[in-house]
């Protein structure tokens, strides 16, 4: 029994220890929950050491008799702590997952627009990719975002259209649509990062 205590002690104490080692990387920093969950960790390691009467930890029997009445709670309050950082980090997974998958969308809205405001017309090439990569902007986004999206979509294929009548030497027909759709993309293009950018701040997590 003795050995058992002073092997979970180990294991308590070398867990502790690479927790509060953790918390130092840069990438860990905000993981508030990293040191205190070392801490209880440490301080059960060496509860149980204590208890296991292992050198250097020899104390008074009246000592260990109290810390082993401390080691329940403790435990208890070590489950806790683990759960919240559990909590956390999949929180903050999410929210990373969350933004990854926002940000293709506003990428390929952008070089979209860049497209359209540069070229003659979006080939249907561009069009195509440009549903498939947007899709689901109604659900990260929110449906002002998703009828954006179509507006870009059905005036490049009126800019299409335009291209192929001028090209059939309809040229003045469609001249002044043509020239006000060119603007509207360029318009947008300028301002489309303030379209986005309430959905894509990184704020503290």
């Amino acid at each position: 029994m003795t050995s058992l205590l002073n092997m979970i002690g180990l294991v308590f104490c070398a867990t502790g220890a690479a927790l509060l080692l953790a918390s130092t990387l840069p990438s860990l920093r905000r993981s508030h929950g990293f040191p205190a969950i070392g801490f209880v960790c440490l301080f059960i390691g060496f509860s149980l050491q204590i208890a296991s009467g292992f050198p250097p930890f020899r104390l008074a029997k009246d000592t260990v008799t109290v810390l082993a009445a401390l080691l329940t709670p403790v435990v208890a309050m070590a489950a806790v702590g683990i759960g919240f950082l559990q909590w956390h980090l999949s929180r903050s997974r999410f929210r990373q997952e969350l933004f990854d998958r926002r940000y293709r969308i506003f990428d390929e809205v952008r070089r979209f627009l860049q497209v359209c405001a540069k070229d003659p017309c979006a080939s249907e090439e561009d069009r195509l990719r440009f549903l498939r990569e947007a899709k689901g902007a109604g659900f990260l986004f929110s449906l002002e975002i998703e009828k954006f999206v179509n507006q870009a979509h059905d005036r490049a294929v009126d800019l299409e259209t335009y291209h192929q009548e001028a090209q059939a030497g309809n040229t003045a027909e469609h001249a002044r649509e043509r020239a006000e759709t060119k603007k509207w993309f360029l318009s947008e293009l300028r301002t489309v990062d303030d379209r986005f950018r309430n959905w894509l701040v990184i704020q503290e997590w």
